[in-house]
This record gives C-alpha cells, structure tokens and sequence, in this order.
C-alpha cells in the first residue's frame, strides 16, 4: 500500500514541473480597447460609352484620371474615324460625278445638235486627258466646213461656234498640268523590273503615243504633249503649236505649210518628206530630227537647235537660219540655194553635193565642215578664211574668190590646213571619224577667231 503512494506522488510531480515552468514563461494577456480600422478613400467616376452612363469607383486620383482619359481617346477616335469616313465619302462621290461629267460630255461630243457639242466642248474644258476626243471632233468639223476658213463666212454660224467652243476648250489645257511616270531601271544591265517609277509633271493636252493621219488644218495646240505620236500624212496647214513637245514623234509626209511652231521640242521626230514650206520655226529644237527629202522652203529656222540633224536632199531655198545651230548636220544633196546662214553654227556639217547657191555665210562658223567639191561660185562669205578651207577641199570658186583666198594665204601660210602633213577628218577611216572631227573644229576654229581678233584688233 505504501509503495502504491510513493509511485503515484512521483508521477504528480513529474505532471506538475513542466505546468509551473510553462506558467512561469507566458505573460498573462491583458485585454485593452482600441481605435475603429480607418475607412479607405474611393474616387466616383462617370464615363460613357454607346450612349449608356457607366459608374465606376476608383480607388486612387490616378486610376481616375487614367479612366477620365481613355473616355476622351475614345470619344477622339469615334469622331476621327466619322471624318475620315465622311471626306472619304465626299471624295469618292466628287471622283464620281466628274466621271459621269466626262462620260456624259463625251456621248454630247458626238452628237448632232451643235448646243450639245458645245455643251460638251465646255464640260471638257481644261482636261488634259480629253483632248485627244476634242482634236478628233475638230477634225470632223473642219472636213465638212473647210469652206469656213477659205471665205468671209459670217462668225454666228453654227459649225463656227462648235469649232470655236472647242479651240477655247484647248486653249484652257495650256495651264493645266498632269503627271506622267515611266519606269526607270537601277542599272541598264539589270532586268527591267529592278527599278523604280520616275514621276514627271507636265503641262499642255495630252496627245502622247496616238495617231492622227486625218487633216487638221489651223487648229492651234500650244504647248501640246505629242511624244511618240504618229502623225504620218497629217495636214497642219497654218496651225499653231506653240511650245509643243514633239520628241519621237513621226510627221513623215505631213503637210505643215505655214505652221506655227516657234519653241516646239521636235527633237528626233520623223520628218522625211514634210511639206513645212513657209513654216514658222523659230527656236525649235530639231536635234537629231530626220528631215531627209523635207521642203523646208522660205521657212523661218532662225536660233533653232538642229545639231546632227538628216537634212539629206531636203529643199531649203529662201530659209531663214540665222543664228542656228547646225553642228555635225547632214546636208548632202541638200538644195540651199539663197538661204540665210548668217552666224550659224555649222561646226562638223557635211555639205557634199549640196547647192549653195547665192547662200549668205556671213560670219558663219564652218570649222571642220565637209565641202568637198561644193559649188560656191554664188555663195557669199564675208571673210577670206572660209573660202581658203573650203578651196583645200577642192570646192569650185568663183574668179574673185580665188583672188580673195590667194591673198589671205599669203598674209597667212601657218594656217593649219595650209600645212603639207595636214589631213582632213572624212579622209580617216569612218571609226576614227568622231574623234578626229572634234580636233579639226577646235584648231581651225581657234586660228581663225585669233586672225580675227588680231585683224579687227589692228
């Protein structure tokens, strides 16, 4: 029994020693009260989006003002997006309805009724593109009236008043410009495609790349875009063109008689066999033109541009060329009699077999010109120089040119040509022919503007 006590006494105190020590290690909780947790700040915001009022509550000023701002970026590109829609529109339907104009305006333009001609013929007024349809109705008007412009018809005739609204629609083209591109390859050894669109502006109407073989007679086309037309057998008879561009383009048979076409670009353009007899061509640019066969006779060709110009057995009596620049031009077999050559640059020109009689050179520049076996007994020249180089070439002189030049070479011995070991440019081989000709022009040129000088100087 006693030994039942002692185990039970040893087992309470071995309960009762971690109680008291874990007592002794906690503090006792002392409850206290405490101030209420503080209400966090919202922000209201109001936004509209397709028409419904939204309330949205924002926690901080920032997202406030980030939702304040999305509303108004999206009202900007709700009202962006209805212009550009609506210019778009308007855009669209002005493209539209001058396409009707025009399509309109043309079905007018073939029709009978002269108020509907000239209804047309004013709603096409000033369209670069339509011009090609105006020229083709002139011409049918001037086919049928022709009597118009070959008596005193009176100026209130119906037929005078279409041709009359059309040339006023052409005239209206000359300010208007438009814009041409072509493409333009990086290099020409690479394939077409490897390149890019040239863009152009141009002015005037547009008849580029057409063909017109019908007579137009006194139409005027200033500062028309014809490049590249084929104009074979056209009648332009008294017509004007003015500054028009020309390039290309092939007139070969035309019959130009006293046109109008002071400032035309015709550069390279067919001309074989032209009939621009009593033409006025004044400043045109003929560069590398072919007029072989042309009538050129009493033409106006004064300062034009017609370096390497084909004026083989073309007729040139009585044609004004002062002042033109002719270098390296073909004039063989060329009929010159009495034209006017006065300070015309003919550097390089090639006069075999051309008739130059009663021709004026006067102060001209023939320098490395080719005259071999040319007839000059009426031509006339104001200085010894020339005749001189033209009777090294073998040219027929007359007695008292013969006297002239006699005298000059005496006063002159060192003159180039003069020299036993001197040859002239067409006595080379044809491959050697470019080279050589420039050398002669500059030494002949050189010695006679120094003899010149010195003699005048005196």
């Amino acid at each position: 029994m006693i030994r039942r006590l002692g185990v039970l006494t040893t087992l309470l105190l071995i309960l009762l020693i971690p109680l008291q020590a874990g007592a002794q290690s906690f503090s006792p909780i002392i409850l206290s009260p405490t101030s209420p947790t503080p209400t966090p700040m919202v922000y209201p915001v109001e936004i509209t989006v397709d028409g419904q009022v939204l309330s949205i509550t924002a926690t901080t000023a920032e997202q406030a003002q980030r939702l304040k701002q999305w509303e108004w970026n999206n009202r900007l590109v709700f009202w962006s997006c209805i212009i550009f829609i609506s210019l778009i529109a308007l855009v669209w339907r002005k493209i539209y309805n001058k396409k009707k104009t025009v399509e309109e305006c043309r079905e007018l333009l073939l029709s009978k009724e002269s108020q509907d001609v000239i209804h047309a013929a004013q709603g096409l007024s000033g369209n670069p593109y339509e011009a090609f349809r105006l020229v083709l109705r002139w011409s049918q008007e001037y086919r049928k009236n022709r009597k118009l412009f070959d008596s005193d018809v009176p100026d209130d005739t119906p037929q005078h008043k279409i041709m009359q609204a059309i040339q006023n629609s052409l005239d209206n083209m000359v300010d208007h410009r438009s814009w041409i591109y072509h493409w333009k390859p990086f290099h020409p050894l690479l394939p077409r495609f490897f390149g890019f669109p040239n863009f152009r502006q141009i002015q005037g109407a547009r008849i580029e790349d057409k063909t017109l073989t019908i007579n137009l007679g006194p139409i005027q086309l200033k500062g028309a875009y014809m490049i590249g037309g084929n104009f074979h057998k056209i009648g332009l008879e008294k017509a004007k063109l003015w500054d028009a561009n020309l390039q290309n383009a092939d007139l070969s048979f035309a019959h130009l008689q006293e046109i109008i076409m002071s400032g035309a670009n015709l550069k390279r353009a067919n001309l074989i066999q032209a009939n621009l007899e009593g033409a006025d061509m004044d400043s045109v640019n003929l560069e590398d033109a072919d007029l072989a066969g042309a009538n050129l006779d009493m033409a106006c060709l004064n300062d034009a541009q017609m370096n390497r110009a084909n004026f083989s057995k073309a007729s040139l009596k009585r044609t004004l060329l002062s002042g033109a620049h002719m270098q390296e031009a073909l004039f063989q077999g060329a009929h010159m009699e009495e034209s006017d050559l006065t300070e015309a640059r003919l550097e390089g020109a090639d006069f075999q077999g051309a008739y130059l009689d009663g021709a004026y050179f006067l102060r001209s520049y023939l320098a490395g010109a080719k005259l071999l076996d040319v007839n000059l007994e009426w031509a006339v020249f104001e200085e010894a120089d020339y005749i001189s180089y033209a009777h090294k070439q073998n040219a027929k002189l007359s007695f008292e040119q013969e006297e002239r030049y006699q005298r000059w070479n005496k006063i002159h011995p060192d003159a180039p040509w003069l020299q036993k070991d001197w040859t002239f440019w067409w006595q080379h081989p044809a491959k050697e022919h470019a080279g050589i000709r420039l050398e002669e022009i500059r030494s002949v040129r050189s010695f006679i503007y120094w003899v010149r000088t010195k003699t005048h100087g005196q």
